[in-house]
């Protein structure tokens, strides 16, 4: 990102540079992935994502599934948990921010929204974003809040509810790791759980490239929750597993 700014690409960039503004749009949206468990890993600066998803036409949510609305909130939302974690942002209006963000995701409308053609899948997979932003707003609010709460539960059955319409044969299907992800980390019967599997499953077969990573944290949060004392309903967050002691760093689940 240093190239980025040394470039201020922010400043020079204009919607006929057509390829750099798609490669940078993208490059924006896996910066947020990676900043998924450790906010402190976010490198664009909101300004810099803005001015790039104003140019950027509909091939970036053809790519990468999340309506560019959403993607600013939940970088808000990110850049404003990785001021509070330097200690640059004090807890209370932290806390603030990120619970006028919340509501803001709350009435976010996904039938307003611009989408790559007239396929209502789009409308799931947007409904299934929204209530993904939501979930991690939460979790960065407080990551030890019990999975059985009404809130996080409701997010947790809008995703899966969402995705239940898009067929396995759709292409849209491979938008939806991050969606299915984060609803299965707080999923807490074993039918949703079993369902998540399936999907990402459905998933691996049809990328060429799939990997097995989201699966294999799931299952080590559920093994993790299932350990816990009948009393104990704190969350088990799954950001607490993402730490690969091999290499010394942050693994990046969500990319697949």
């Amino acid at each position: 990102m240093s190239i980025c700014f040394q470039l201020q690409l922010d400043q020079n960039l204009t919607i006929k540079d057509e390829r750099t503004v798609f490669f940078l749009g993208n490059l924006a949206w896996l910066d947020i992935i990676r900043a998924f468990s450790v906010p402190d890993r976010l490198c664009f600066t909101q300004e810099l994502r803005k001015k790039l998803l104003s140019l950027c036409d509909l091939r970036f949510e053809a790519v990468n599934g999340c309506p560019r609305e959403l993607v600013l909130i939940i970088g808000e939302i990110l850049e404003h948990a990785k001021a509070h974690s330097s200690s640059s942002l004090a807890t209370g209006n932290y806390n603030k921010h990120i619970r006028t963000l919340i509501q803001k995701l709350y009435i976010w409308d996904a039938s307003r929204c611009f989408y790559p053609d007239e396929d209502p899948l789009w409308h799931c997979i947007a409904e299934a974003f929204r209530h993904t932003c939501i979930l991690r707003a939460w979790r960065l609010l407080d990551p030890t809040e019990s999975a059985t709460e009404p809130h996080i539960q409701e997010s947790v059955t809008a995703i899966l509810d969402s995705l239940a319409t898009v067929p396995g044969n759709s292409p849209l299907i491979e938008l939806t790791v991050m969606p299915l992800f984060m609803a299965g980390a707080d999923s807490l019967s074993p039918h949703s759980r079993h369902y998540v599997l399936l999907r990402l499953g459905e998933i691996k077969a049809r990328s060429e490239m799939g990997i097995s990573a989201p699966q294999t944290l799931l299952k080590r949060v559920w093994q993790a929750r299932a350990q816990q004392p009948r009393f104990d309903k704190r969350n088990i967050p799954w950001m607490d597993f993402t730490h690969n002691s091999d290499s010394m760093h942050q693994d990046d689940y969500l990319i697949i």
